[in-house]
């Protein structure tokens, strides 16, 4: 058996060593939850700015468009250059002060118009036309030749009427088959602007065949 005194030491040992242990603590709790309350959660969102939302669509935008989409871009854009340089055409030449009118208003809307198509083809990375197609070239040379009520005939006729109905066909194709929701959006913007526009027209080419 062990001596009193031996019991007494080994007593003592097991105290320092148990109070050893409970000094091993290494930050206060309270240390701890300050450190934590100031980082930052894991899942708290970053600040997104222009340029990396433009960039994200950009990123995304070959399995957003479609064929559709991109024709609908490229044929609308040289549309609205057709439009506009046939208005200034027609602005400068006609006697008639209701085309003109028309004519100026046309210049300024489809301007409008093309400024915010090419926002959304850069975002998107579409590249447009710098022209007109080739068939409003030729109609654009012939607006040139001619003068007067001949003139002004063929300015409503094909710039006022043709024209804007060929432009609905073409908006409204895009909001049925078209994938990009930012130009669906658009199209359907303008699709009661281009029936207004066709409407006037309309009425316009009746005026001038009356003031023969």
């Amino acid at each position: 058996m062990l001596s009193r005194r031996s019991q007494r030491w080994i007593v003592v040992a097991l105290s320092l060593i148990a109070a050893a242990g409970c000094g091993r603590e290494e930050t206060p709790p309270s240390a701890r939850e300050d450190a934590a309350a100031m980082r930052p959660p894991a899942d708290a969102d970053t600040p997104t700015t222009p340029e990396d939302e433009a960039a994200s669509r950009a990123e995304a935008a070959e399995t957003t468009l479609n064929e559709t989409d991109r024709e609908f871009a490229t044929s609308a854009f040289a549309a609205n250059i057709a439009e506009v340089q046939a208005g200034r055409l027609a602005a400068e030449k006609t006697l008639n002060d209701d085309v003109r009118q028309f004519a100026q208003e046309m210049v300024k809307e489809h301007t409008a118009a093309n400024e915010e198509l090419m926002k959304l083809a850069k975002e998107l990375k579409i590249e447009l036309p710098t022209s007109p197609l080739l068939a409003l070239k030729e109609d654009l040379q012939r607006l040139s030749s001619v003068t007067g009520p001949q003139h002004d005939r063929f300015y409503t006729e094909r710039f006022g009427i043709h024209a804007h109905e060929q432009s609905l066909e073409l908006y409204e194709r895009e909001i049925r088959e078209g994938q990009d929701g930012e130009l669906k959006r658009f199209a359907e913007r303008k699709v009661p602007v281009l029936r207004a526009h066709l409407e006037r027209a309309r009425r316009l080419r009746e005026s001038v065949d009356t003031a023969r």
